[in-house]
């Protein structure tokens, strides 16, 4: 359908992309309101792409943590005693209870529910009451890993084990913002924020805030150097957080791909 209410969502975007420039429409309503899309979105970019969950400085020392969710998949990212950064499940190989939550530091990772505790590389160190069956084997029970790569500073995750590393990913980005010294940005404070949209309807606002800075002054404020905003794709709603740098602008999204 011409309004962009037809039943196949994807169809939609397609046909409104295949129009020339001089007859482009903004994109059809489906793809905002349609589950089939929604469904589409999760399994195409944000269980397939890099996302990014933040900077590397913020997690400095051993047992610093950030939590997210990607794909409706609960994740931790920490620092390791070792000094490496490291992301797993979020989410307890008992009772499927969520282990962490938010931003923190912890010497171990305890389950809330019934305190199986893991190690911070995801091992599984106790499970009271379990030593009673002899079949239980802790090292059967660790939280499954998940990707993690730090490209200039910023702490990337991915559900693809597959996917392209994510500095190969971004080559021609990080010669484009080669002069702009990110790897040693330093975060100062964090805020977070849930709008009650779209994720997409946030993301076209806040880009358009760099071409229309009469109307929306305060991320295009952002944009010219103090303040850094990103976003989190947590549909239908979206979650803002703000974070202070040294310098620059950056975004929290995944590395886009084609759907259908």
């Amino acid at each position: 359908m011409a309004d962009g209410s037809g039943p196949d969502p994807i169809a939609d975007l397609r046909a409104n992309t295949d129009a020339p420039f001089e007859r482009a429409r903004a994109m059809p309503r489906s793809v905002y309101t349609t589950d089939t899309f929604l469904a589409a979105e999760l399994d195409h970019i944000f269980g397939r792409d890099w996302y990014c969950v933040g900077r590397a400085d913020a997690l400095s020392q051993a047992g610093d943590y950030v939590t997210g969710t990607l794909a409706g998949e609960p994740f931790i990212v920490l620092r390791g005693r070792d000094g490496a950064l490291a992301a797993m499940s979020n989410v307890c190989r008992h009772r499927m209870s969520t282990l962490l939550e938010g931003r923190g530091n912890t010497r171990a990772i305890v389950c809330p529910y019934h305190a199986w505790t893991y190690n911070l590389d995801g091992t599984l160190r106790g499970a009271p009451a379990m030593e009673q069956n002899d079949a239980f084997c802790k090292s059967d029970y660790a939280l499954p890993k998940i990707r993690c790569e730090e490209w200039l500073g910023w702490v990337f995750v991915t559900l693809d084990p597959d996917a392209t590393p994510v500095a190969q990913q971004l080559a021609q980005v990080e010669a484009m913002v080669s002069g702009y010294d990110m790897t040693n940005y330093t975060e100062t404070f964090y805020e977070e924020h849930v709008w009650d949209t779209n994720w997409k309807v946030l993301a076209e606002n806040l880009w358009r805030a760099t071409t229309c800075r009469s109307a929306t002054r305060a991320p295009s404020a952002a944009c010219r150097g103090s303040k850094t905003w990103s976003a989190r794709r947590d549909c239908p709603r979206s979650t803002i957080t703000r974070s202070s740098r040294t310098t620059g602008c950056a975004s929290r999204w995944p590395i886009p791909t084609t759907i259908g």
